[in-house]
Order: structure tokens, then sequence, then C-alpha cells
């Protein structure tokens, strides 16, 4: 679905894309020992594989919304901890 919506990318530049994602999760989960997205590795990989091709095969409002969508994420999920843990802090015992 990233190489239709987000960059439009011939068979060699995708098999370069998804060989770079597999090396990246595995270097990085494996010998480094990082918490890594599947989902942002691929989609990160992809944006490189298109923009190396041609600049203007990135479909850069997708791409621009994608990381703004990284970026609200960890601000959003922290927000909703913080109002279950005032929520729940009556029931908790310290």
């Amino acid at each position: 679905m990233l190489g239709h919506r987000l960059v439009t990318i011939d068979p060699l530049r995708g098999m370069v894309s998804t060989t770079t994602t597999s090396a990246l999760l595995f270097v990085g989960s494996m010998a480094m020992s990082l918490p890594l997205s599947t989902s942002l590795t691929a989609a990160s990989s992809v944006i490189g594989a298109g923009s190396n091709q041609r600049f203007a095969t990135v479909n850069w409002p997708q791409a621009i919304r994608l990381f703004a969508y990284w970026a609200v994420t960890p601000l959003a999920v922290g927000a909703a901890s913080g109002v279950l843990l005032l929520a729940l802090s009556p029931l908790l015992e310290y």
C-alpha cells in the first residue's frame, strides 16, 4: 500500500526498500536492543527509495500528514495516560 499511495517506485527500488527495512529492524532490534516500529521503518524506507528515484515521485502532502501523525501520537498517548492516571489515582494505594 505504501508504494502506491505515498510513493510511485519501480520494482528495484521496492526491493531495496524492503531489504533496507528488514536490515534496519534486524540490526536495530537484535544488535542494539532498540524498540522499533515496523510500520514507521517501512514508511521511512519507502519514502527514501522514492526520493532517490526522483524527488517528485513522493506524494509530499501524504508524507507530511504521516510525519504529523508520528509527532502527534506520543503527545496524545501521554495526555491519555495522564488522564487515566488522574482518574484511577483515588483507587491506587501509595
